[in-house]
């Protein structure tokens, strides 16, 4: 999965050319971002891949 995940997904710097607003100074962590502007990609190409290495899909509970 993560293969097939991360063939079709674009890199880091490809995603923040498509997404990033220059004008925006905001701080997010380099982690957060890559996750939202994957979400974005996936969505306006209407893909159902998932990293399984996104913990937020892992349904495990941390205390």
């Amino acid at each position: 999965m993560d293969e097939a995940y991360y063939a079709i997904m674009p890199s880091f710097p490809e995603l923040l050319q498509l997404y990033a607003d220059p004008d925006d100074h905001r701080l997010y962590s380099k982690k957060d971002l890559n996750l939202l502007y994957q979400r974005r990609f996936r969505e306006e190409n209407h893909l159902a891949l998932t990293d399984i290495t996104d913990e937020r899909f892992s349904g495990s509970i941390r205390y």
